[in-house]
């Protein structure tokens, strides 16, 4: 190293011309020195050496085995550090028996293709296209609904059985369990569907009645409403005969009113509290589901079953 060093700055003395230090190291910047006994060296704009790398391995018998050269060469531009590298293929065909064989070819051509981001790209491509599919036959589905008009019944299955029963109270004035268990309400008639006992409203037929598809979508929603706290809308009677029916759920221990005016029932804050609840959570699903509101809220539509359970009945029909 020490007969290098005289000797590059021999050469360096020689170029410049001059034995000051900046003009030596000046006379190198952007040069090639061919005097060199190991071979030409380049410097860049920079007066640094550029230099020259080898990609080898060590074989079986112990030789150094040198497969490519990487060599720098300088390069015009404006910036000082400013090369080009040039590789070379010294061995190639030695290099490839002896690299590892598990590795797929690209990873030594650098034809490597990532193809995560076109897999998560395809994923997610295919679960948007499945969402529009599922929401196209989600709607279609309900259209279908709406016109196969599943709400609606005939009047030949309607068989309506008028209610002579009259109201049950307590003897002695302060009803027992077997009393409150007992009562039931006084409806003027009810109506039996199959093997289902319906609450209606019958109103008279004036016209032949049209529905449109919004109509329709409406009827439909008030079909799909379910829940603890709401009868269920059973369907309509129309255009068949000369009554117009609107038929729910028969609920038939009480009405809240019939509690409410009777002076043998003491409604304590129990019972205020929980029929309170059990309206206000029916009432908030009416008005978060399509059908919006209820629309003829009174003591008579609120129905207490066998559970003590509150339920709105009648919802949505005005």
């Amino acid at each position: 190293m020490t007969y290098l060093s005289c000797y590059g700055v021999c050469i360096g003395v020689k170029q410049a011309g001059s034995m000051t230090g900046t003009s030596v190291a000046n006379s190198f910047k952007s040069s090639q020195i061919t005097q060199f006994p190991y071979g030409p060296i380049e410097f860049d704009a920079a007066g640094i050496r550029l230099p020259q790398y080898n990609l080898s391995w060590q074989n079986k018998n112990g030789t150094l085995m040198i497969a490519y050269t990487a060599t720098f060469i300088k390069s015009t531009c404006v910036q000082n550090r400013c090369f080009e590298v040039s590789i070379t293929a010294v061995n190639d065909i030695a290099w490839k028996n002896n690299r590892n064989p598990t590795l797929n070819e690209c990873v030594y051509n650098g034809g490597c293709v990532n193809y995560v981001p076109y897999i998560i790209g395809g994923g997610v491509a295919i679960f948007l296209i499945s969402i529009m599919i599922l929401f196209f036959f989600y709607r279609r589905q309900r259209r279908l609904d709406a016109f196969r008009m599943h709400w609606k019944i005939v009047r030949s299955a309607i068989k309506v059985i008028e209610n002579k029963q009259s109201s049950v109270k307590g003897k002695g004035g302060n009803p027992d369990a077997t009393t409150l268990s007992s009562k039931r309400r006084v409806i003027p008639a009810y109506a039996i569907l199959e093997t289902t006992k319906a609450e209606f409203i019958a109103l008279k037929h004036m016209s032949h009645i049209r529905f449109g598809k919004d109509e329709l979508n409406y009827i439909m929603d008030l079909k799909r409403i379910n829940h603890d706290n709401l009868t269920n809308f059973i369907g309509i009677c129309y255009n068949d005969g000369d009554k117009f029916y609107i038929l729910h759920n028969l609920v038939e221990r009480a009405s809240l009113e019939d509690y409410v005016f009777d002076s043998d029932f003491k409604l304590d804050e129990t019972f205020r509290s929980a029929f309170l609840r059990d309206i206000l959570k029916g009432l908030s699903y009416l008005h978060k589901s399509p059908v919006g509101y209820h629309g003829l809220l009174s003591l008579s539509n609120c129905l207490i079953d066998a559970n003590w359970v509150l339920k709105l009945t009648n919802f949505g029909s005005y």
